[in-house]
């Protein structure tokens, strides 16, 4: 490879993970947002109206080619064992990671609230909306985290009409697998990987309320 091709691939690299960056940055008023310095906790409700799968398959369609592939590379008791184990993670597993990942990050702030799923006696509700996930791949010596893309709105509990404020947490993407398991569960995808999108989403959700709470 030529010293100029080299160069050229080096400065694109520079330039995509600095678009990365700042389109994952989450963005929201600061003066809308001070309700949370002086409440306890926040009720949290997962919603995942209009899921699609990267690139933009609808989750309806995206579960019937993966029972489809997995019959085919597997058996059909693993494809069952999948859909049930499927919205167990979505309802569960993804949005207990999320918050979390927010509590934890947020534990050492001045005014952080609590963020609780489903608990509709705090009077501020935040809504994640998850609609756009990609599950990644693991192809031995090429690892591909899972992604995760989802809108957060805010209201008070007993009026979930009257949106507070609105933000967006972009393509938050997991970590790389470093352990046993971490990877593609063939011919399944693993479910738990697409967990530590959340955990990052969680993460970066977390250090955004930063500059509001601390």
């Amino acid at each position: 490879m030529s010293q100029k091709l080299t160069t050229i691939l080096c400065l694109l690299l520079i330039v995509c993970s600095f678009q990365n960056t700042i389109a994952q940055r989450i963005r929201f008023d600061k003066d809308k947002m001070e309700f949370l310095n002086t409440t306890e906790k926040v009720n949290v409700v997962f919603v995942y109206d209009s899921l699609v799968y990267d690139p933009e398959v609808p989750e309806a369609q995206f579960l019937i080619k993966m029972q489809e592939k997995i019959v085919k590379h597997g058996d059909a008791e693993m494809a069952q064992q999948f859909m049930l184990d499927y919205p167990k993670a979505k309802f569960e597993e993804w949005p207990n990671t999320f918050v979390t990942a927010v509590n934890q990050w947020s534990a050492d702030y001045k005014n952080a609230p609590t963020f609780v799923v489903e608990d509709t006696t705090a009077k501020y509700t935040m809504k994640v909306h998850t609609r756009w996930l990609y599950f990644g791949y693991d192809a031995g010596i090429v690892d591909q985290p899972a992604k995760a893309t989802m809108d957060i709105y805010f209201y008070k509990t007993e009026v979930p009409d009257t949106i507070i404020e609105t933000t967006t947490i972009r393509r938050a993407m997991g970590t790389y697998n470093n352990k046993d398991g971490d990877g593609e569960k063939w011919p399944k995808p693993n479910l738990s990987k697409m967990a530590k999108a959340f955990d990052k989403a969680g993460f970066k959700f977390a250090k955004a309320i930063r500059r509001v709470v601390d």
